[in-house]
């Protein structure tokens, strides 16, 4: 929940800083020429959506909602659609856990209604396989060497700086831009780096052995000679690499969405993750510590 909590404090500032200066609609407080105008009055947000990927469901924040898609009621637009007093209708909660931006494109977009004031975004994360770099150099859920050797052949770095993965949060962006009323935006969220920025070669991660490995076979493989692939250590310069490709993925959304026009905003969140001492792995840490009471990535 805590993460939920993060990504909708860094809405609310980009909400109450991303004001339009002057609206088609004649309520004064939208007009920031105004005396009167008071930036944290959000009365006027009547319609708000939302359409992404786990970021936005909130998987594991708070109760699992109803229907399909892994939404929860502690995600960050359920927090803050809760906040806004104004709403007409109820959010339109469309979000998927593991949906790719096609994915998003196809099975949620049709969804959203029309005349939009606000659609929170999240999505470019599965598509650049951030999730499969978790298995394997973290989790290793699933790990056969087969694996191991596709992603040797199809680095993540590949995937980001292809062409194609801006050209889809582009179209994403744009698809989305039909479904909002004249003065209506768009706030599109960034990824949360995984580990602590502040790592030394002997901290406690990375310790020899030290491995989170999940796959319950991968020390009887390693008896029997099976072809499998080792568990995987927390090194330093593993959780750098993953670290700088979540950078590389917030840069693709950025460079986008600052050519989108003046109606489009990335929220950049991960900074509180790192001003609470949220990441994993915090020099002070021994983890695994499911007591972590900073922790920003579960409850």
């Amino acid at each position: 929940m805590r993460q939920s909590l993060a990504v909708a404090q860094g809405l609310f500032a980009a909400l109450v800083t991303c004001a339009p200066a002057v609206s088609r609609w004649p309520n004064p407080f939208l007009r920031r020429q105004d005396d009167d105008f008071d930036e944290y009055d959000l009365s006027y947000i009547k319609k708000v959506a939302a359409i992404g990927d786990s970021y936005s469901a909130g998987i594991g924040a708070g109760n699992k909602l109803g229907g399909w898609g892994s939404r929860y009621d502690a995600s960050h637009p359920v927090l803050v659609s809760n906040y806004l007093t104004g709403l007409s209708e109820p959010l339109q909660f469309h979000s998927c856990s593991g949906h790719t931006i096609p994915e998003v494109l196809e099975g949620q977009m049709w969804r959203v209604g029309g005349g939009q004031d606000a659609i929170m975004i999240s999505a470019g994360g599965n598509d650049a396989e951030l999730v499969d770099i978790l298995n394997q150099c973290v989790y290793q859920f699933f790990s056969p060497t087969n694996l191991l050797e596709w992603l040797a052949g199809k680095t993540p770095e590949k995937i980001i700086n292809d062409p194609a993965f801006t050209a889809n949060i582009q179209k994403l962006i744009d698809e989305a831009k039909l479904k909002l009323n004249p003065d209506g935006a768009i706030y599109y969220t960034g990824y949360a780096k995984f580990w602590d920025e502040k790592m030394e070669d002997l901290d406690w991660c990375a310790v020899p052995d030290h491995a989170w490995s999940m796959f319950p076979f991968l020390t009887a493989a390693d008896h029997l000679g099976l072809d499998w692939q080792p568990k995987a250590t927390l090194t330093v310069a593993r959780r750098k690499k993953m670290n700088d490709l979540v950078d590389l993925v917030n840069g693709k959304i950025v460079d986008v969405v600052k050519n989108s026009g003046t109606n489009v905003f990335f929220v950049d969140y991960d900074r509180y993750f790192g001003e609470v001492g949220g990441r994993f792995c915090a020099p002070d840490i021994q983890e695994p510590k499911s007591d972590n009471d900073r922790l920003s990535f579960f409850e």
